[in-house]
């Protein structure tokens, strides 16, 4: 499990560390829509694993899939830490119109998904915040060219 504890947070605890800030309302934001769209990403990956036609399909498919759920849990993990509760966030699903259209899709979605990690990391100047966007928008961008070769290939 991904635990992270910012230095602030033992000097007067986060809250009034990010209210200081003018941060924390952007950045909760940010998080519940980065776990909304991660919880709707596994589940379409979940999904898009069993449909697929070859080993190395389904092996890329898992990989990725690893990486989607470790990003969901650093974002609970530092929106816990941010806002001192757990969060609270709808899991939607999407729908799969068959596993080439899927990886399409896949391809798009890692594309959008990436930007949206990426202007979440100019929210803030806390590099430890900023680390825990830039690990899953660097992993969207790797995602992102796996989905297009895989694409390429089928």
């Amino acid at each position: 499990m991904y635990y992270y504890m910012h230095p602030a947070y033992y000097h007067g605890g986060y809250e009034a560390y990010m209210r200081t800030n003018g941060q924390q309302t952007e950045l909760l934001e940010a998080l519940i829509k980065a776990m909304e769209g991660e919880s709707e990403t596994i589940d379409f990956y979940e999904r898009l694993r069993k449909i697929s036609p070859t080993k190395t399909s389904r092996e890329t498919v898992e990989h990725v899939l690893e990486d989607e759920r470790l990003h969901l849990e650093m974002v609970v993990d530092l929106y816990r830490t941010l806002a001192g509760k757990s969060p609270k966030y709808r899991r939607r699903k999407k729908q799969i119109a068959g596993f080439r259209e899927g990886v399409r899709q896949a391809f798009d979605d890692e594309i959008e998904t990436y930007k949206f990690y990426r202007d979440s990391y100019l929210l803030t100047q806390d590099t430890a915040i900023r680390d825990v966007f830039f690990h899953a928008m660097t992993d969207e961008m790797e995602h992102a060219t796996r989905f297009g070769f895989l694409y390429r290939d089928l």
